[in-house]
């Protein structure tokens, strides 16, 4: 069985030979990964079978530090709006929850959004995933018989 057979029986929960493994790694695990093997890619030097593809920035971000008076101090906000703040080991954080005092549904419902949705968002989602479909085909001793992978 192929690799990209074994990943497509794993995600159909059909008995794979073996269950495929993605993980990221933090930068500092970059940084001693390179240091170790002398690579950079460590996704293609552990064989994984899939690949992440993320959406583009915002360009409308959302100010929330309105929803952080008077909450603990925090190191930067994410898209979503939660708080982070550096701890002592590694890349981790402690997340600090902007709807830590609300007391109402609607100041829940009124807690703005990142713009997923919208189109340009998603603006060469399609080809950058074709450019990883590709990849894979041509790492996975398989030949792409046009079919679509899943």
């Amino acid at each position: 069985m192929t690799p990209r057979e074994n990943l497509i029986r794993a995600v159909k929960r059909n008995n794979p030979e073996y269950v495929p493994m993605y993980f990221c790694l933090c930068p500092s695990l970059k940084e001693e990964f390179k240091k170790r093997t002398g690579k950079t890619d460590y996704l293609e030097y552990y064989n994984m079978p899939i690949r992440y593809v993320g959406l583009k920035e915002s360009n409308n971000p959302i100010d929330y530090t309105p929803y952080f008076e008077g909450l603990e101090e925090y190191s930067y906000i994410d898209e979503w709006g939660i708080g982070h703040k550096y701890g002592s080991i590694a890349h981790f954080t402690k997340f600090i929850h902007p709807m830590a005092n609300f007391i109402t549904p609607e100041q829940v419902l009124n807690f703005p959004v990142p713009d997923v949705l919208e189109d340009y968002r998603w603006e060469g989602m399609k080809e950058e995933t074709l450019i990883y479909l590709i990849w894979y085909v041509k790492y996975a001793d398989t030949k792409y018989d046009g079919r679509k992978a899943f």
